[in-house]
């Protein structure tokens, strides 16, 4: 049966606004409405945090977990990364999770970056840890959820650096997390209460950011 305009929408909007390029939108979304964030940041380096970001949170995983779908099924298509069944969900996102924390020591004690720019990498390597716990019990919206930690970062960081500009960023990410939502009740991937729920976790867990920051 052919798909509907709506429904083909739904499913491109959700691969691009997947929750595996949250980091990386996040990082463009500093360089634009929050440079503060990333002082003393020269622009060139910047850039190559961005590049350094995207590889290492986006390019990396997904070539990993095609590798890991190919040795469990001998086969790597989009129904591979979708991961349906909840079952299915656990081991991927556990390693994705692995891979950041990883990821996020590498950038602190090598390339020592902002201070902000690790409580954002780290507080989204926890999030990934619990929606890992989650899914041994209920199958929850890894969207949702991703959206609702970004959002509730960004709020953060408005209340530490109180700019103008955070809200336009901040209005960006709400309206963005309510298409995601809309996305995944539209393909019929979750219940409505796993996605609300989904993204108030998200929500909460943003504030493990504030708890970060007053340790340091």
């Amino acid at each position: 049966m052919q798909k509907s305009i709506s429904t083909r929408i739904a499913e491109t909007l959700s691969v691009l606004l997947h929750p595996i390029f949250i980091p990386t939108y996040l990082f463009i979304g500093f360089m634009f409405w929050g440079a503060v964030i990333l002082h003393p940041l020269s622009i060139s380096q910047q850039y190559l945090y961005l590049l350094l970001i995207f590889i290492t949170t986006t390019l990396i995983p997904l070539g990993s977990l095609s590798l890991y779908w190919w040795i469990r099924h001998r086969v790597v298509n989009k129904s591979s990364f979708e991961m349906s069944d909840r079952e299915d969900r656990v081991i991927p996102f556990l390693y994705v999770g692995i891979l950041y924390s990883g990821i996020t020591w590498l950038f602190h004690s090598v390339l020592h970056p902002p201070i902000l720019l690790i409580v954002v990498l780290t507080t989204i390597s926890v999030g990934i840890f619990v929606l890992s716990l989650i899914y041994l019990f209920w199958k929850i919206s890894a969207h949702a959820l991703g959206w609702g930690l970004a959002t509730g970062l960004i709020g953060l960081l408005y209340t530490i650096v109180p700019d103008h500009v955070y809200i336009q960023f901040l209005l960006t990410s709400i309206i963005v997390s309510g298409l995601v939502m809309t996305c995944r009740l539209q393909l019929q991937a979750h219940t409505s209460v796993q996605v609300y729920v989904g993204w108030c976790i998200g929500i909460l867990l943003s504030f493990g950011g504030l708890f970060e920051l007053l340790l340091l």
